[in-house]
């Protein structure tokens, strides 16, 4: 419980300042992001056979602009997330399958464009609603779980770069997401490396 409210007492305490910086600034574009997650945990030590397992993620980001160079931007996104746990017995091989209404929260910095092309930076932290979660053995159907968390939160940083096409910008980045949190089984924490192809559309 005491991590449910201290979450909450993070989002409110950053969100605020956070939000009153965004809305008076411009918006300078809103898009859709697809994304594909390698996703992995780290644990103790008397867990080494995780394994990285493949995921996706899907979501809407907006971007508003302090100058030139600098914007913030929020994401909302679908984004599920991980491990395979591998043992000497194949019909024990079982994944642990999170999904989560992830926002993050991101500064942004863009280079000045050059013949359309803008490579850019951005980081920031990123906080978690646990909205499914199952564990699944090899030949057996998944079942819900009652040991992982109700949120999570860490740091997310990456680079990208964004093309003008059409109406707006095609844009492609890489981002690695630290879990800060436990996810509660083990002392396990999330860790995400995401490729990922977005298109924006400008502000009039």
């Amino acid at each position: 419980m005491w991590k449910t409210n201290f979450l909450l007492l993070l989002i409110i305490l950053f969100s605020q300042p956070f939000s009153s910086a965004v809305f008076s600034q411009q918006l300078k574009r809103v898009g859709i992001r697809l994304g594909l997650n390698v996703s992995d945990m780290s644990g103790p030590s008397e867990f080494p056979n995780l394994a990285h397992t493949t995921k996706s993620s899907v979501g809407l980001f907006s971007r508003f602009s302090i100058n030139e160079l600098l914007s913030i931007q929020p994401e909302l996104l679908f984004a599920m997330k991980g491990a395979d746990y591998i043992t000497n017995m194949s019909n024990r091989n079982a994944s642990i399958d999170i999904s989560y209404l992830e926002l993050p929260l991101l500064v942004n910095i863009q280079v000045k464009p050059t013949h359309n092309i803008s490579p850019n930076l951005f980081w920031g932290p990123y906080f978690s609603i646990n909205i499914d979660d199952n564990l699944t053995f090899v030949g057996e159907p998944g079942f819900d779980t009652d040991f992982v968390d109700s949120f999570d939160y860490g740091l997310t940083f990456g680079a990208g770069i964004e093309f003008k096409m059409g109406l707006g910008n095609l844009s492609f980045d890489g981002r690695y997401s630290y879990g800060i949190d436990n996810v509660r089984i083990f002392g396990f924490k999330n860790r995400v490396l995401s490729l990922n192809v977005g298109y924006s559309f400008f502000n009039r």
